[in-house]
């Protein structure tokens, strides 16, 4: 305030500091602006001096609000009487930490209100601060806010209280308050105004005051955890619940007991800590804070992370209160670190290098530590086993490409600790030497991931001192005197040696010797060497000059050091060294002789051998002979060497071959047989005919002779009994016009070779070319062949395209294609490419099972090139149960259609089984094979096999069938002698009968069969009947009476049980005439019918009085085609049906009765009547009184006064005499 003047300066906004300033006259209420500041700035200090204002810091940021701050609603600054402001505090945090949960029990607002003016309270709570401002003003009045006046309030409970609640409940409390304040004065204009002394509250709480970590380790450090609770209900323990979903939980209980904290895990699913080990402990009293040190277990399987919540719960066990972690996940990592800190053995470090060696029998020693991925602490309990793995690769020792082997062994499993695992140990094997793999493995039962990644190391192991192979010179050699020697020593060392290890001593007895003849160690000088190693040879190389020493005079080495391993090399005395030799003067060989020598010439035949002999000598000892050549032709590089090192016999070069060689010593001279045989490479050129010249070579030099006239080239060949032939494949035979080769065979050819000159066989190499065309394909190609005794065989691959080959010929030349030996020039031949396919027939097919008397099979043939040779057609009639055997015909082509051969094959199988025993699914298969005339067998679309024929034709039961009609019986049957005449009606129903067949009709009595009737009837048409008619005279006492059609089974039929007639008769010595009608089985007279019904009685008394005709009842006949075959002659049958009963048909039996009835008396003149020629259309017009006589000439009837009568063809009878 200056001068009465009210003057503003700078302050904030929401725009941030400001610059501007202004007077307010609050008399005249009149307002001026007093310009800027140079610096926009709020909260600074000012003050007055004379006429001006001075500001003073300031702050240019932007304003930090407190909640106490008062901001007026009203625009002006005049002060009204009523006025009403508020304060509202920022968002509060209720909890000591943000890592607990609490809930608001209580608030007070404080404070003095003078007359006309009035304080007001109200709250809000919330999860989230940002949530506040969503949520309406507390205390309400249904869904109004109003004010708390000054004074305590108490917090309404929540919905469910105390107990009730649940844990999550408690985890979802309000912990955020907000407080407004609301100020208001009906006084204003006298500036009375309401004084706000405080606004307290009061809460319960719980909570994490402190975690060390939320990431945990299997058997990690123990976590220490510091709890808060602070409630009003009394409570008695604490409890920690770690969950990790799935019913897997631990509870981890703190409680005061006898004045000391325990912890204990009623509920322990997670084993993830170890109570056993963890404590608790009170760090102070109000409010209570409890210090936690949680040992961690092992947990429990796929475990990687739990939620961490505090109960806090009543002496019944009710929950009191619950709290969580802000961020309530703990991490769980089951990952462990062992590291490989080092292995040692006899004090060298093996991780170095894998080029460490190490002596056998030493104590390996591996030492570990533990630890936890990206941390810096290790277990701090647990428990995991080791052991070692050594795999040696174990060389020989002493060799270039050694040879080797592998040697493993392993530890036992040792006991270690995670926290501090202590060191392991191996005793080296002694039985093996070489590349060292040591891997250490690690387990552990514990829930853990051991985490090993430098699992071991590689190292050489050595299990040999170092032993001396050999020399350069020779151990106790005869060697030349040399200025200037390389002394080369070799030893087997797998591990090897360090240069600065071993030293090499020099004794030269000219030079050293003092004077006794004998070296001693004094009088060895050093000489410096170089190493070279290969394989598991170390070799050593420095110079020694012996030139002092006489003949015979010695020289030592002697080797003192050790190998990498320190193993020491084998001791030798200084007397006779490792190595020794003496000094030697050279001389050089001698050629005595050479046969044989010049003009007996020995002919150079390609293949065969020609030789010589030579003897040597050496005045050094035929121990310093090397070498013996013999070269031709005046070239160096042809002939023969002999190597005496070797005993071996070496060609110069490629134009001879060694056929044999052979060495002998006889005293100082050795001799020498070489033998070679040129081979065709070998050609005159610019070669010197007929020379000779042999060379012998030893360690001092070499000596030659030469002969001349001594061979001459014969190169000729002379071929015999040349011959192409094809012996492939079912067609073979030689190459020549008209045959026909088939693609992928081989053609042989075959011929006797001789030398022209010798006439000897050619033994040695050939070449084989061939060429041609088929089509636009190229035949050629070559081979090389081996002739042995003169005998060439070998094979030609037949071109790879059908068609015609043209222009074609065969070829023999030498091996190096230099020379024609021979040419086969071959006339055009036909190749064939494809197997015959046997053209698919349809299925659709069908016959009569009894039509199989001409079954026709036409078969074509896809055939690319010729077949002139038969084809095997096989057919198979075949059913549900029975099977024809199988009949097979041999066809030759019929003709050619296209590229088709065709061929027929007709089949007659009617003779090889019966139709009617066939189930009804039959059929019948047929099938073929065969080759073509390339050799190609027969192929299809199926096996052409019984189980996978070419076509199967399906079998109809449509056929034939005879069927014995009603059998008529005319006489007196039960009337012993009396003549019956018999008459049998065959018919053959739907279809014709084309063949002949018997019908037979038997008499039986007294145990002898007579036949009445025999007749063959040569076929029948379709429903065509013949009836057979015979007579027959009753015999005493019972009889049979057999009708029988096609008795010899001639026709296959589809029913058989129809063709026997059987009548059981019984002669009683009187009777009278009877007509017996009946269709077939057992008949029986008809007269008793008719003489009963005469006595009055009725049908059923007539039919009760009477035995019934028996045999088969009829049956349907199944309809059939014409033409049915007959069945094999002599095949099965169906057996007779036994009889049975059947009705008997009286008015029929009655009307033959009277028909066969005596009838009046007839006068004599009517006898008369009938004289010779007369004609009785049927037996019911003879004159009655006679009898039948069966005779070879026919049936006769005959009587007294009545004449003789012949049965005719069609019934009738004719008077004869």
């Amino acid at each position: 305030v200056t001068h009465d003047e009210i003057v503003l300066m700078g302050g904030a906004s929401s725009t941030g500091a400001q610059r501007r300033s202004y007077g307010w006259l609050p008399d005249t209420d009149a307002w001026r602006n007093m310009g800027n500041l140079m610096t926009a700035v709020h909260s600074m200090a000012w003050t007055t001096y004379g006429n001006a204002t001075y500001v003073i810091g300031g702050d240019a940021g932007n304003p930090s609000w407190n909640w106490l701050q008062i901001r007026s609603t009203a625009n002006r600054y005049i002060s009204p009487a009523e006025h009403t402001g508020d304060m509202t505090s920022p968002p509060i945090d209720l909890r000591s930490s943000t890592d607990g949960d609490a809930l608001l029990r209580w608030i007070r607002l404080d404070g003095s209100t003078p007359p006309g003016t009035s304080l007001g309270l109200q709250y809000k709570t919330a999860p989230d601060p940002l949530l506040l401002n969503g949520i309406d003003w507390r205390p309400m009045i249904g869904n109004f806010s109003y004010n708390h006046p000054i004074g305590n309030h108490t917090i309404p409970e929540p919905s469910i209280a105390g107990s009730d609640r649940s844990v999550q409940e408690f985890l979802d409390l309000h912990p955020w308050l907000q407080c407004r304040v609301v100020l208001s004065t009906t006084e204003g204009d006298a500036w009375t105004l309401p004084d706000l002394d405080m606004v307290a509250w009061g809460m319960e709480e719980a909570g994490f005051a402190a975690m060390a970590r939320t990431a945990l380790q299997t058997y990690g450090q123990p976590l220490n955890v510091t709890t808060l609770v602070d409630v009003e209900d009394p409570w008695s323990t604490a409890e920690l619940v770690l969950d990790a979903g799935f019913g897997r939980t631990q509870r981890v209980v703190a409680e005061e007991v006898a004045g000391m904290w325990t912890v204990t895990a009623p509920m322990d699913n997670l084993r993830v800590i170890n109570t056993a080990n963890s404590s608790v402990q009170m760090v102070q009293q109000d409010p209570m804070e409890l210090q936690w040190n949680l040992h961690l277990d092992q947990g429990v399987v796929n475990l990687d992370h739990v939620s961490l919540h505090l109960e806090v719960r009543a002496d019944d066990g009710s929950l009191v209160f619950a709290a969580a972690p802000e961020d309530p996940t703990l991490t769980w990592n089951e990952e462990i670190q062992v590291n490989l800190d080092a292995i040692t053995a006899d004090g060298r470090d093996l991780m170095a290098s894998s080029s460490v060696v190490v002596a056998a029998d030493r104590i390996l020693t591996v030492d570990l530590s533990t630890g936890f991925p990206a941390r810096n602490d290790a277990p701090a309990d647990g428990a995991f086993q080791a052991r070692m793995h050594l795999d040696v690769e174990d060389l020989a020792a002493g060799q270039f490409v050694p040879a080797s082997t592998w040697f493993n062994t392993t530890t036992p499993w040792f006991d270690l600790s995670m926290a501090h695992p202590a060191p392991l140990t191996m005793l080296l094997p002694t039985d093996a030497s070489g590349p060292a793999d040591l891997r250490i493995e690690l387990r552990t039962e514990a829930n853990a991931t051991l985490l090993f990644e430098n699992d071991g190391t590689s190292f050489v192991l050595d299990a040999q001192a170092p032993t001396l192979l050999g020399s350069s010179p020779n151990q106790a050699a005869y060697a030349n005197q040399n200025g200037n020697r390389n002394v080369i020593l070799s030893f087997a060392e797998v591990g090897g040696f360090n240069p600065e290890d071993v030293s090499f001593r020099v004794w030269v007895e000219a030079r050293d010797d003092d004077g006794d003849g004998a070296a001693s160690l004094d009088e060895y000088l050093q000489a410096p060497a170089t190493w070279v190693n290969t394989g598991t040879v170390w070799t050593a190389n420095f110079t020694v000059d012996d030139t002092a020493n006489a003949d015979h005079q010695a020289v030592r080495v002697l080797v003192v050091g050790n190998d990498r391993a320190g193993l020491s090399v084998a001791n030798a005395t200084a007397e006779s060294g490792h190595l020794n030799w003496t000094t030697r003067i050279p001389r050089t060989v001698d050629i005595l002789s050479v046969y044989p020598g010049g003009g007996i010439v020995q002919n150079l035949e390609p293949g065969r051998a020609v030789g010589w002999q030579v003897d040597v000598s050496d005045g050094n000892g035929l121990d310093n002979l090397q070498e013996i050549r013999v070269e031709l032709g005046g070239d160096a590089n042809l002939g023969i060497r002999w190597d005496v090192i070797t005993e071996q016999c070496q060609n110069l070069d490629g134009r001879t071959a060694v056929v044999a060689c052979s060495a002998s010593t006889v005293g100082d001279v050795m001799s020498l047989d070489l033998n070679l045989a040129p081979e065709w490479s070998l050609v005159p050129g610019v070669l010197n005919e007929g020379a000779v010249r042999v060379v012998a070579r030893d360690i001092d030099g070499t000596n030659a002779t030469e002969v001349g006239g001594a061979w001459a080239f014969a190169r000729g060949m002379t071929l015999d009994n040349v011959n192409l032939s094809d012996l492939e494949g079912a067609t073979q035979g030689p190459v020549a016009a008209g045959s026909v080769l088939a693609v992928g065979e081989t053609l042989n050819l075959s011929a006797t070779i001789n030398h022209t000159v010798s006439g000897v066989p050619y033994d040695g190499g050939l070449r084989i070319r061939w060429f041609g065309n088929v089509g636009a394909e190229r035949w050629d190609g070559g081979s090389s062949v081996m002739v042995s005794d003169g005998v060439l065989d070998t094979g030609i691959p037949a071109p790879n395209a059908g068609g015609r080959l043209m222009l074609a010929r065969v070829e023999v030349w030498d091996p190096q294609d230099t020379s024609l030996l021979h040419r086969i020039d071959l006339t055009p031949l036909d190749v064939d490419e494809e197997a015959p396919f046997l053209v698919a027939k349809n299925d659709d097919v069908t016959w009569s099972r009894y039509h199989l008397d001409d079954i026709v099979v036409g078969l074509n043939i896809e055939e690319d090139t010729a077949w002139t040779a038969p084809v095997n057609v096989t057919c198979q009639v075949t059913s549900t149960e029975r099977s024809w055997p199988e009949v097979t015909q041999s066809v030759m082509p019929s003709g050619v259609f296209e590229d088709l051969i065709l061929f027929t094959a007709v089949f007659n199988l009617s003779d090889v089984g019966d139709p009617a025993d066939l189930d009804p699914q039959a059929s019948l298969a047929c099938w073929a094979n065969g080759r073509d005339d390339a050799g190609r067998a027969l192929v299809g679309s199926t096996d052409l096999t019984p189980s996978d024929p070419w076509f199967i034709a399906t079998l109809t039961t449509e056929g034939p069938d005879l069927e014995l009609g009603d059998v008529t019986l005319n006489g007196a049957v039960d009337s012993e002698g009396a003549n019956i005449i018999v008459a049998a009606p065959v018919i053959a129903r739907t279809e014709a009968i084309e063949r002949s067949f018997v019908v037979e009709i038997t008499l039986a009595s007294d145990g002898e069969e007579t036949v009445v009737v025999r007749r063959e009837i040569d076929g029948l048409g379709a429903d065509e009947a013949e009836i057979i008619r015979g007579n027959f005279n009753v015999p005493k006492g019972a009889w049979t009476l057999t009708v029988s059609i096609d008795a010899l089974g001639n026709v296959s039929e589809l029913d058989e049980e129809d063709n026997l007639w059987t009548y059981e008769g019984q002669a009683s010595g009187g009777g009278a005439g009877a007509v017996l009608v009946a269709g077939g089985g057992l008949a029986v007279l008809g007269l008793a019918v008719v003489l009963m019904r005469r006595r009055g009685q009725d049908a059923d008394e007539v039919k009760a009085a009477l035995p019934g005709p028996t045999g088969a009842p009829q049956k349907s006949k199944p309809k059939g085609p014409p033409g049915a075959d007959r069945r094999v002659s002599g095949g099965p049958r169906a057996p007779p049906s036994s009889p049975s009963s059947a009705p008997v048909d009286l008015a029929r039996a009655e009307a033959a009765l009277a028909a066969l009835a005596p009838a009046a008396a007839a006068e004599p003149n009517e006898t008369g009547d009938k004289t010779v020629g007369s004609i009785a259309s049927d037996h019911t017009e003879l004159p009655g009184g006679g009898d039948y006589d069966y005779t070879a000439e026919g049936t006769h009837y005959e009587g007294e006064g009545i004449g003789r009568w012949k049965l005719r063809d069609d019934g009738s009878f004719e008077r004869i005499s």
